[in-house]
């Protein structure tokens, strides 16, 4: 019988992470996921089936070599960053030191204990600035958060180059769920969407509705990191769905699936002192090499999650 591959997630008791983590659990790897202590109450609440926890923090590189020197993951994904757009201009510093500084902390710690593992980093579309492209496209930065990932993506090229390391970065555009936190404005539309239908709120304020974004289904874009890990050769690969669509639309669909009249939407100027208005990505090259394409629509997604708010309304309602 074939050992059973190892995998070490920072950043497991987030949104991408907790599905990596089940997808990983149901191959039968043995699955490893870091968190801060904090987090224990957060732990327990994870469907990700048996995942061995180990305390540390991606801008401690102590805790990091002693997790990797432990595990000795072969396979290593780096999901753990600030990444919030909007809060990146008000903590610039901590932005930089979780999501460029941390990035060096894993990537020292799997070059000293685990040098033949295959470290995937979570790059971002934010790395752009404005409207995307293809693995080869210019990358002009418009907030300190694609600031300090675009410095993180260079770091895993040179360590790549420089040490012989398989690191592979997924440039990852927009990708949405019902475990999205609600500071994101994909959730913060359908958990208002369900909440106006229930009578808990009257209207929904947002920011410039005519931006445009490549959206696709958390779920759906890890597997694409689990075919990066397995692909023998270390490569950056564009993670995305090829069709963009409007802030507009996205609330257009929200409410509908609620059963309610959009016109409850208000639009202010955003709080960003630079913004990115269209990005949309080309995923032509993971589709080719490795096989993936997103398969769940926009539409799909954006109905799950309302229905998944609804659905947490209706609980709370009779508990």
């Amino acid at each position: 019988m074939a050992e059973a591959m190892r995998a070490f997630v920072t950043g497991a008791t987030g949104q991408d992470g907790s599905y990596l983590a089940e997808l990983l659990a149901e191959r039968g790897d043995e699955v490893w996921g870091l968190y801060r202590g904090q987090e224990e109450t957060r732990l327990s609440g994870l469907s990700n089936g048996p995942v061995k926890w180990v305390r540390g923090d991606v801008t401690d590189s102590a805790s990091l070599f002693d997790a990797v020197a432990t595990i000795r993951p072969h396979f290593v994904f780096n999901l753990a960053a600030a990444s919030y757009v909007g809060l990146s201009w008000q903590m610039p510093k901590l932005y930089m030191e979780t999501n460029c500084g941390g990035t060096l902390s894993v990537l020292e710690a799997v070059r000293r204990f685990a040098p033949n593992a295959h470290l995937i980093q979570a790059s971002t579309s934010e790395m752009y600035g404005q409207n995307g492209g293809n693995e080869l496209a210019p990358m002009n930065p418009v907030s300190p958060y694609g600031v300090s990932k675009l410095a993180a993506h260079h770091l895993c090229r040179i360590y790549r180059e420089t040490y012989d390391l398989r690191v592979s970065c997924a440039i990852s555009f927009n990708h949405e769920s019902p475990r999205r936190p609600p500071i994101f404005v994909s959730r913060k539309v359908t958990q208002s969407a369900a909440r106006i239908r229930a009578g808990l709120q009257d209207s929904l304020t947002l920011g410039n509705l005519d931006v445009w974004r490549d959206w696709g289904y958390a779920k759906d874009y890890m597997e694409a990191y689990i075919l990066m890990a397995e692909a023998q050769k270390p490569d950056d690969y564009v993670v995305a769905t090829g069709v963009s669509h409007s802030l507009s639309e996205l609330v257009q669909i929200a409410f509908r699936a609620a059963g309610i009249e959009s016109e409850q939407v208000m639009s202010k100027l955003g709080d960003r002192p630079t913004d990115v208005y269209s990005l949309c990505g080309d995923p032509r090259k993971i589709e080719k090499r490795l096989g993936w394409r997103a398969k769940t629509s926009f539409e799909e997604i954006i109905r799950m999650m309302v229905e998944h708010d609804l659905s947490e309304l209706m609980v709370s309602a009779n508990a």
